[in-house]
């Protein structure tokens, strides 16, 4: 195990190289919608460093049946950043939804999360 002073420099130095964009962690509150349902209302929650990845794409079978192109993400974020399936991201102008977080690392030096776009 490396000591903390060399692990933050290691966190340092690759948050400085290889996160040359900012997320917008977003969450979400719900707000009555006057006839019995909710709609969500997102608010940046934090901004952070990051660096934005396909992971590939493909095409999903839709719930009517239909073939839909799919496309996921990978987005690279400070090791401590604070971010569930529950949350949003902003990208640039993209919007994405968290489909899942891997934290589970020996050198957690990074956290990775993947998204799929949010189609609005």
């Amino acid at each position: 195990m490396l000591p903390d002073n060399e692990l933050n420099a290691i966190r340092d130095e690759l948050e400085r190289l290889t996160m040359p964009g900012t997320a917008y962690i977003l969450s979400g509150t719900l707000a009555s919608d006057g006839m019995g349902g909710f709609t969500t209302t997102w608010g940046t929650a934090s901004t952070v460093k990051c660096r934005l990845d396909r992971t590939g794409t493909g095409y999903e079978k839709s719930s009517g049946g239909g073939i839909e192109p799919w496309q996921g993400w990978v987005l690279s974020l400070p090791h401590d950043t604070s971010v569930t399936v529950t949350n949003r991201v902003k990208v640039a102008s993209t919007t994405y939804a968290v489909k899942a977080v891997d934290s589970a690392k020996s050198l957690n030096c990074v956290l990775r999360v993947y998204l799929e776009e949010v189609n609005a």
